[in-house]
């Protein structure tokens, strides 16, 4: 049944890796333990931090500021607290 409500947000995990969401969502990434999340819009011209908060139900997650956003491509990148390591790889998301 379509209610007509929308989701303000988009959700990203490592197992639900999205590849496109909607102009004027915020872009939720969740993690399975503490993370910190590097961020960009501009291909890395400019660089954006931001912590996970723990949801006190094993996942913790960010909303990136996403919703006022234009089209394009977002990447970012996850820094692991407790075994202190970057994943090692860039992760693309385009808002259409």
């Amino acid at each position: 049944m379509d209610d007509g409500v929308q989701a303000e947000v988009t959700i990203w995990r490592k197992e639900l890796k999205i590849k496109d969401f909607a102009k004027g969502r915020k872009l939720r990434i969740e993690t399975v333990s503490p993370a910190f999340i590097k961020w960009t819009k501009d291909d890395w011209k400019t660089v954006n931090e931001v912590d996970t908060e723990d949801m006190c139900l094993g996942i913790h997650y960010t909303d990136l500021p996403t919703e006022s956003m234009e089209e394009g491509q977002l990447k970012f990148t996850i820094y692991w607290k407790e075994s202190e390591k970057w994943d090692g790889k860039n992760y693309e998301v385009n808002i259409v």
